[in-house]
């Protein structure tokens, strides 16, 4: 099977110093493609759109 998938989190970053930061993103707004990797098969293509309590995410951030 051969496809991608992208995606946009609405978020924000708080910078603890110069380089270490905390961040929260909630929801999800992507695209999705995927093809199976045999004679006659269709493509498949998805748009999905989350917005709830269950999608927020949280990380450690690193600049360089």
């Amino acid at each position: 099977m051969t496809g991608f998938d992208v995606a946009l989190s609405p978020g924000i970053s708080y910078f603890l110093s110069d380089r270490f930061a905390i961040e929260a993103t909630i929801g999800r707004l992507g695209f999705e493609t995927s093809k199976p990797d045999f004679e006659g098969a269709e493509s498949t293509k998805k748009i999905d759109f989350e917005m709830n309590l269950s999608s927020v995410g949280f990380g450690l951030i690193y600049k360089f």
